[in-house]
């Protein structure tokens, strides 16, 4: 991204920039700063003195001289009431700048982290499609496990399920889905073993 105006951090850590540089970037006269800056800075009803602006002096080629820091904020108003491309080209810096920042101090998700929100998401969606307990139909039990299965093979699982829950003595309950309608729920570990051995054998 092309620098069009210095943006420094203050002790604080906030985004600042000087008052001068940025009315020289803007286009204007240099021998009428002083002026500009009593107007726009120093009288502006609108901005308030050590939240908007701090004034020091500075020494520049041999004189001192007085300048400002300015917040982000307020520099953008101030490019806003400069009416010129100048002016709106810098303020739209500025907003890019303050994204950039924001992107960087982001918190990052590590892998292992978006893995456990995933499986916590698996997790939620299969519950829709099972009761309160650790039972679920095969297409719910396929989503919390990222299987993805066909009707076909969906009807072989089930009918599978149900011949290990009666050799077992374990029920078989019913559930409303709304993609399916009614469908059967089988114990969580019928179905653990109902797909280990379903996905060790070859698909196609």
């Amino acid at each position: 991204m092309k620098q069009l105006i210095n943006v420094k951090k203050s002790e604080s850590g906030e985004s600042v920039v000087s008052a001068r540089e940025l009315y020289v970037k803007l286009g204007y006269t240099d021998r009428q700063f002083s002026r500009w800056a009593k107007k726009h800075i120093v009288a502006n009803p609108y901005a308030i003195e050590g939240r908007d602006w701090v004034g020091f002096d500075t020494y520049v080629e041999g004189n001192y001289v007085t300048d400002y820091v300015l917040t982000v904020d307020f520099s953008k108003k101030l490019c806003m009431i400069s009416k010129t491309v100048v002016g709106e080209k810098i303020r739209n810096y500025f907003l890019e700048v303050e994204r950039i920042a924001q992107k960087a101090t982001a918190p990052q998700i590590s892998e292992a982290k978006l893995r456990e929100l995933e499986d916590k998401i698996n997790r939620l969606d299969a519950h829709t499609i099972t009761s309160e307990v650790k039972e679920f139909s095969i297409a719910g039990y396929a989503r919390l496990c990222n299987k993805r299965i066909y009707g076909h093979e969906a009807m072989k699982l089930g009918k599978s399920a149900a011949k290990m829950c009666k050799e077992l003595d374990l029920p078989v309950g019913t559930i409303y889905d709304t993609r399916f309608g009614k469908v059967n729920i089988y114990p969580e570990e019928v179905l653990k073993q109902v797909f280990e051995d379903f996905f060790k054998l070859p698909r196609f």
